[in-house]
């Protein structure tokens, strides 16, 4: 894929838009690729997109804007129709419960959310709790080099299981926190929250590599 003609858009319905649209910009511009991301909130702005980052946020709150009437459901339908022609999607914390197949809550019993069921993968929400129970520690994930990645937690998820064609990029004995199939990626975590640029980068890599 050219560098030239590369177009990457955020999900601008909720959640963490400007963080990642403030990263993924350091990344393209480094990289010396002369494009700007842009924001999606409507689905005719899905057709020009080689990849699309779903941030972190309140997934049920996106799960509902994406699925709304007055779009017909074309939102979702769009994002859906633009994975199978190709186009790279990297979901964050909600975004990756949004792209996942299934979903279950750990707080809150009786749930359930429209999801996009774009990769091979079941959640567990709120994994750890309630906003207090947020956290930050060190990841070990060899795809990113020996350097640790500073993992952020906000009412995180954990994955639970992976389907035969997932690649699972970090674990421990308490879950999966970050994933990829294909030209899909997912974290539990928020990388957009910190100063390390790697997974954007990752990202990037994966669409180039088309």
């Amino acid at each position: 894929m050219s560098k030239s003609t590369i177009q990457i858009g955020i999900l601008a319905l909720q959640g963490d838009v400007l963080e990642h649209e403030l990263m993924m910009n350091a990344v393209l511009a480094n990289k010396g690729i002369d494009s700007k991301i842009l924001w999606v909130r409507r689905p005719e702005q899905l057709d020009s997109l080689d990849g699309l980052i779903i941030p972190g946020g309140e997934s049920t709150v996106m799960s509902r804007l994406v699925s709304e009437m007055r779009f017909g459901h074309k939102l979702a339908a769009k994002i859906q129709e633009r994975v199978q022609k190709g186009m790279a999607v990297f979901g964050t914390c909600a975004g990756a419960i949004l792209i996942s197949k299934a979903s279950k809550d750990q707080v809150v019993k009786d749930f359930s959310q429209a999801l996009l069921e774009l990769m091979d993968i079941e959640v567990i929400r709120n994994r750890y709790g309630r906003q207090r129970d947020s956290f930050e520690r060190p990841l070990t994930i060899e795809r990113l080099g020996n350097e640790p990645f500073p993992g952020v937690f906000i009412r995180a998820p954990i994955i639970t299981s992976v389907g035969k064609k997932v690649e699972i990029l970090a674990k421990d004995a308490g879950g999966i926190y970050a994933v990829k199939q294909g030209k899909l990626l997912a974290t539990t975590f928020h990388p957009e929250l910190t100063d390390d640029t790697r997974f954007h980068e990752l990202f990037l890599e994966m669409i180039l590599n088309d």
